[in-house]
């Protein structure tokens, strides 16, 4: 007989792979955070260390994978290079062990480039072994820069709840139920986005010539926070460089290109630099097509915040951002 009635009375198990399936179907079998306890939070605890906090993620085959409420999980991040930018993915990695029970354990790999991947495969398609990508782990030689989530969370009832508000459903998608749940549905699969953020600095004083930093074109996870809106946050880690310069500024790129569809809606810039006594301030013409924010002075935003040179371990620039695309 092919046909069971999972959770009637007299039946004497569910079994896990019928479990994973109902929760890969409410999640539309993508692979995302259960927002829960820690949310699995990612912390770097010292040069070497990222702390994840507890939580549970679901894989895109329904497979729940959970850290207790209270208990903490470290992954080591192998020691880098003087000098030398590495990227590496942290996660689960799922797998049929010499008792032939499937299990769960954190990885660390070191991956080519910021922008590689690991494919996650599922044990219904046959595989033993699954990585789930949780974070990206970006090293500028010895020091750790930046931890940056890869999965989004799921949205729960009351976040749709809230999203659809009292709002007239013809405001959504082309006014139809299904195509008001189809928009909603593509919201939510673009929750993030990568976006390029460049340090660039003017080399020549009528201002018309920018230098973009070597080391500088940094890609930053940007979240969806409104219709077109996304918030980030990077830190930029120039290449060592002596230079002449007459202006610095920040640019935002889309899809790996400077472009004028990005507007500033708000800016913060902090860093360091030796040759610099003076902290940073961001300036930039909130207009339509404004991509840029100029770097000034902290204690006189009238004058150029001008570094003449640059040391690629310990001189750093950080940016926390809020932009809006004009185009997707």
């Amino acid at each position: 007989m092919s046909v069971t009635l999972i959770n009637g009375d007299g039946n004497p198990r569910v079994l896990a792979s019928q479990d994973a399936d109902w929760y890969g179907a409410l999640t539309g079998q993508k692979t995302c955070i259960v927002p829960i306890n820690d949310n699995l939070s990612a912390t770097i605890t010292d040069s070497n260390t990222v702390e994840i906090g507890s939580g549970v993620c679901i894989t895109k085959e329904g497979r729940r994978v959970q850290i207790d409420e209270g208990d903490i999980e470290e992954i080591i991040i192998p020691t880098g290079t003087q000098g030398v930018d590495t990227y590496y993915i942290i996660g689960f990695h799922l797998y049929i062990n010499e008792s032939g029970q499937q299990v769960a354990e954190t990885f660390v790999e070191t991956m080519a480039s910021a922008t590689d991947t690991i494919t996650e495969t599922t044990f219904k398609e046959g595989s033993s072994s699954i990585y789930v990508s949780l974070y990206r782990v970006k090293r500028s030689g010895l020091l750790m820069d930046s931890v940056t989530r890869i999965i989004p969370t799921l949205k729960t009832i009351v976040d749709i709840n809230d999203t659809l508000g009292s709002s007239d459903i013809s405001a959504i998608g082309d006014g139809t139920v299904t195509g008001g749940l189809s928009q909603l549905n593509s919201d939510l699969s673009e929750q993030t986005m990568s976006v390029g953020v460049y340090l660039q600095y003017a080399s020549d004083s009528a201002l018309t010539n920018f230098v973009t930093f070597s080391n500088s074109a940094q890609p930053a996870t940007a979240y969806k926070i409104a219709p077109n809106i996304y918030a980030l946050s990077v830190t930029i880690v120039p290449s060592n460089v002596s230079i002449t310069p007459h202006l610095y500024r920040i640019v935002f790129s889309n899809n790996g290109e400077i472009t004028s569809n990005i507007q500033i809606l708000n800016i913060n810039v902090w860093g360091r630099n030796a040759t610099v006594n003076e902290g940073i301030g961001a300036q930039s013409n909130v207009g339509a097509s404004s991509n840029s924010a100029y770097l000034r002075n902290v204690s006189n935003p009238n004058t150029n915040w001008l570094p003449t040179s640059w040391n690629g371990n310990s001189d750093r620039v950080c940016v926390h951002a809020i932009v809006r695309f004009s185009t997707l």
